[in-house]
């Protein structure tokens, strides 16, 4: 892995770390959804939908609907998983 790639990654887990959802339900999120923009900017598609979905695992202010009007998700708009996260009923 490239050193600014593991960088960024690192950056972006240790702040999962420092402020996990399960003990800040306001702030905690914002680390995943920033995750996922990181993993997209690297090239870590699956990564980044994993963190999508596991955003939508639970209440949060993150909905398909901001994942799929977000233009830093533009290019999973044709990903089968990006496809079902956005379409899904829930």
């Amino acid at each position: 892995m490239g050193g600014n790639k593991a960088k960024a990654i690192d950056a972006g887990k240790r702040a999962i770390e420092l402020e996990p959802v399960s003990k800040d339900a306001l702030n905690g999120p914002d680390h995943h959804f920033r995750l996922a923009i990181i993993y997209n900017f690297v090239g870590e598609t699956e990564l980044a939908i994993d963190e999508l979905e596991y955003l939508l695992s639970f209440k949060s202010g993150y909905t398909k609907w901001r994942f799929r009007l977000n233009p830093v998700f533009d290019s999973f708009h044709d990903h089968p998983r990006f496809q079902k996260i956005i379409m899904s009923n829930s």
